[in-house]
């Protein structure tokens, strides 16, 4: 098989299944309506890429809205719902006034940067850089990760891919010397509700003090008749920032890992798969049945691909 480039992404699918690998790289196939997870992400590392920059992210919510929202079929806005938008804003309204004193200290460098190293195997490493900031005398490596949840300290610990990206750094002599964890998560935190009598229900719910505050302003509530509730939340459940030490070693040993897996793939005449309960939330290609298509063969496969993907370089 033929391997046009590396990366974190590339190599993650490709340990997970060779048949998912060759669909999204070799054939460069993508889902045409993206998950609401991926699709939030997508908008959120846009707009951010403007407020780093010291630009107005809501004329560029605007401007997208313009360009990815309004061109969407009625369909499509109902999978993504009402209140996609609204939350966007939110999340972006949030996020601004949070870090703001924080981030006014950071001096970007690197914004949403694709960086490719060449290999002397015949395909590039590529990766592509959230943000690399100066504060002080240090660098920083900011990865922005957004998701349903707050990933706790273990996944920190097993994943390299920061750790990875710093040693590619290094090697363009750019020397790290923090990592940013830099968490959004983008379900949205549960609001008490409003009682009849004009009180917040009493039930317990999993929340924060923004979010109780928001509930108490809608309804014009007095903040003073809670202020035992507020005191014993946490200021946010939505941001969280943990900093680690880049570890060079382990970044260049799973780098190495990616070129010798990619390597062996250009002997591969054809990809084999790996079929298991993780199919079902984890492959695009079992969600949208190209993978149970071709096993079966009893489908025109190129009719199933135009109505379910887009190739790379059509979107």
């Amino acid at each position: 098989m033929n391997i046009f480039s590396v990366s974190y992404s590339s190599d993650k699918c490709l340990s997970r299944c060779e048949q998912q690998w060759f669909y999204k790289y070799q054939e460069g196939l993508r889902p045409k309506t993206k998950d609401i997870g991926l699709y939030k992400g997508d908008w959120l590392h846009k707009l951010l890429k403007v407020h780093h920059l010291g630009g107005d992210w809501k004329k560029a919510f605007i401007a997208l809205k313009r360009k990815l929202w309004t061109p969407l079929f009625d369909e499509e806005k109902e999978f993504y719902g009402e209140d996609f938008l609204p939350q966007v804003r939110d999340l972006m309204e949030h996020y601004a006034e949070h870090w703001a004193e924080q981030n006014s200290k950071w001096k970007p460098i690197l914004i949403e940067e694709k960086i490719s190293i060449p290999t002397k195997f015949g395909f590039p490493v590529n990766f592509i850089v959230d943000m690399v900031a100066q504060t002080g005398k240090y660098k920083l490596l900011v990865e922005t990760k957004t998701g349903k949840n707050i990933p706790d300290a273990k996944v920190r610990i097993f994943n390299v891919q920061p750790h990875s990206y710093c040693y590619l750094l290094q090697r363009k002599g750019i020397k790290i010397d923090q990592i940013v964890w830099d968490y959004i998560k983008t379900e949205m935190i549960a609001a008490p509700q409003v009682r009849q009598d004009g009180r917040l229900s009493e039930r317990q719910i999993d929340t924060d003090r923004r979010t109780v505050l928001k509930v108490l302003k809608e309804n014009k509530i007095p903040e003073a008749d809670y202020k035992g509730l507020l005191d014993s939340l946490p200021k946010t459940k939505t941001l969280e920032r943990h900093i680690s030490t880049p570890n060079l070693k382990i970044g260049e040993l799973f780098v190495r890992d990616w070129i010798e897996r990619a390597r062996r793939v250009q002997k591969i005449s054809r990809p084999t798969r790996n079929f298991n309960k993780n199919c079902s939330f984890d492959c695009d290609f079992y969600k949208h049945p190209l993978c149970l298509l071709d096993m079966e063969g009893k489908q025109d496969r190129n009719l199933f691909i135009k109505q379910h993907f887009v190739k790379r370089g059509d979107e």
